[in-house]
């Protein structure tokens, strides 16, 4: 059942569900909070979780002005009287889920990340090309154009042996349209960037990390995970193959029982 929380006068819409070690679910870029029902579903007998949507996505708000996503993480977390949790971040939600580490770490026990991303990482020219694809087409208003184009990116992947699951592309493609058209119609949230850019404060993470990588993402989201497992001091990777930029919506079971299992080994 969804809820609405109010941060700093912006209306965000919550699942918030079970009772337990605290979890919070953060949607990548291209996708809602809907992203994570299957987690939601398979931790809330044991767990009190809370997925929510970015401001501007989904059934969440427009702020009003500038924000810091990761500061309104924290205040969320507040809401949902969650002093510490475990959060687990794909992509843009990856990004967020660094940034709070290093803004608030006794408020993050520990880190799930899959398809990587890193506030202060630049993107590499061949991927912004594909990027400036998509942005042509939704400025001409084909957004069903851009919609296809971003699931050739993120959801079919590269190198793949067999054929993309049809309905987790059909899923995605339907969040990510809602997205293109609040972005056409010029609701998009301005961002603060972070204090210290996660790209250059990898070493100072000391909570717990997990990656998820999928063998067929984006390169440059796969080096980012690679960084991270070099530079974040207790960390451990796993590599799932015929798999793209959303692990936790093309191998539901395992990403879940991944997670689950990593949540159990915390101290």
């Amino acid at each position: 059942m969804t809820e609405f929380f109010s941060v700093n006068g912006t209306r965000y819409a919550v699942d918030l569900r079970g009772s337990g070690p605290a979890v919070v679910a953060l949607h990548a870029g291209i996708a809602t909070r809907h992203m994570y029902d299957p987690l939601l579903v398979a931790l809330e007998a044991d767990h009190r979780v809370l997925a929510y949507d970015q401001p501007g996505y989904g059934d969440s708000e427009l702020p009003a002005g500038p924000i810091a996503p990761e500061l309104e993480l924290l205040s969320l977390m507040d809401q949902a009287e969650m002093p510490r949790g475990v959060l687990v971040g794909t992509s843009f939600g990856c990004r967020v889920a660094f940034d709070a580490a290093l803004a608030a770490p006794d408020r993050v026990r520990a880190i799930v990340a899959s398809g990587a991303g890193l506030s202060g990482r630049k993107v590499p020219q061949s991927l912004q090309e594909a990027f400036d694809a998509v942005d042509r087409a939704a400025a001409a208003g084909d957004l069903d154009q851009a919609n296809e184009l971003e699931m050739r990116i993120w959801v079919d992947g590269v190198g793949r042996s067999t054929p993309v699951n049809v309905g987790v592309r059909s899923a995605v493609a339907a969040m990510n349209l809602s997205v293109l058209e609040e972005s056409a119609a010029g609701r998009e949230a301005e961002e603060l960037a972070p204090e210290r850019p996660a790209v250059d404060h990898l070493a100072e993470v000391r909570c717990p990390v997990l990656i998820v990588v999928g063998e067929c993402d984006q390169p440059y989201s796969i080096e980012t995970a690679t960084m991270i497992a070099d530079q974040v001091p207790n960390v451990r990777l796993v590599r799932l193959p015929e798999t793209a930029h959303l692990p936790s919506l093309e191998r539901p079971a395992e990403f879940n029982q991944l997670v689950r299992e990593f949540i159990a080994s915390l101290v």
